[in-house]
């Protein structure tokens, strides 16, 4: 916001009129995606949430299991 000299809630306004979503739940989707990929892969839960920037892995693994059905351990294990 600071780059184009507008407010966040311009920014956040603006973004999710042309994308319809908010910028926080198209982060955390993103976030949700990277965490997958790196679940498929065989990285541990602890260290996904650390990756894709969660400090604490059982809140990781709350927003993981609401956006996915399951929990990032039920992914691994199907692996």
């Amino acid at each position: 916001s600071e780059k184009f000299k507008y407010k966040s809630e311009k920014i956040s306004y603006l973004f999710h009129k042309h994308l319809n979503v908010r910028p926080i739940e198209y982060l955390i989707q993103y976030r949700m995606t990277v965490a997958y990929k790196l679940l498929e892969e065989g990285t541990s839960v602890k260290e996904v949430a650390y990756l894709i920037g969660y400090n604490d892995e059982f809140y990781f693994s709350r927003i993981f299991k609401k956006n996915f059905g399951v929990s990032p351990n039920t992914i691994k294990k199907q692996l």
